[in-house]
């Protein structure tokens, strides 16, 4: 190129689509939160069109972000991705509640 001491700079948010980045991210955390498997999980997933409680070890072996993820958990597969689906359909269920004597404000 003909700029010297030019820099190029990746952001975080287009880093995410940056597999190996995640992972060394993921890696570098102290700790692995409910969160972080909860976003790691539905993502593997999604990428495989299976249901959260469909999920294998094999998938799992296949995907190093996953594994990595579950690994740093220490919990088993199984339990993990219960947990996440019971986690999304309890979101679900308070989003739909009717509220009585409530009023949002819209900005």
């Amino acid at each position: 190129h003909k700029l010297p001491g030019a820099a190029f700079f990746v952001t975080e948010g287009a880093a995410k689509l940056l597999s190996q980045r995640q992972l060394v991210a993921l890696q570098s955390l102290k700790a692995v939160d409910d969160q972080v498997v909860q976003r790691v999980l539905v993502a593997l997933s999604v990428k495989l069109h299976k249901r959260l409680v469909d999920l294998t070890e094999e998938d799992l072996a296949a995907d190093p972000l996953a594994a990595c993820a579950v690994g740093r958990a220490g919990r088993p597969l199984a339990e993990l991705a219960t947990g996440v689906r019971d986690a999304l359909v309890a979101k679900i269920e308070r989003g739909c509640r009717v509220r009585e004597n409530t009023r949002f404000l819209h900005t």
